[in-house]
């Protein structure tokens, strides 16, 4: 599963750099910013499946009882706009809008397993975009 994300995340980073860094450097371009953004969204998701795969792995050290977290300090606010992000497309398609709304002025920084966090806050958003009507309501199943 690693061979082939490996390339991909690599490739995108570097066309990141590249847009980033390169000869257009104009912050006015929006054609600009938006490609960079949708780089972004790729890297992140590259990064989850590597993710993925090791949580794959990780089962066993569950069913051993010697899984260890890996704490870090983050803003949680920021990685919520990143999920939102990553689920953009969706949200475009099923023509639902999100708003995140915070009377928060400054970030809320968590010390906890940033990873763990972001599937849960994306199993949530996924969830919560599958079972939404366009029409804002409760979708049937």
């Amino acid at each position: 599963m690693r061979a082939p994300v490996q390339p991909i995340l690599g490739q995108a980073e570097l066309l990141r750099r590249r847009k980033n860094g390169g000869a257009v450097r104009d912050s006015s371009s929006s054609g600009n910013q938006q490609e960079i953004e949708q780089l972004d969204i790729i890297i992140r998701n590259a990064k989850r499946l590597l993710r993925l795969e090791q949580n794959m792995l990780d089962m066993t050290k569950i069913e051993n009882k010697s899984l260890k977290l890996d704490k870090e300090s983050f803003n949680l606010i920021e990685e919520i706009r990143n999920v939102i992000k990553d689920f953009s497309n969706e949200l475009l398609k099923e023509k639902i809008q999100l708003v995140l709304t915070s009377s928060q002025k400054e970030p809320i920084f968590v010390n906890a397993d940033k990873v763990r966090i972001s599937e849960v806050i994306s199993n949530l958003l996924g969830n919560a975009i599958k079972f939404t009507s366009k029409e804002g309501g409760r979708k049937e199943r």
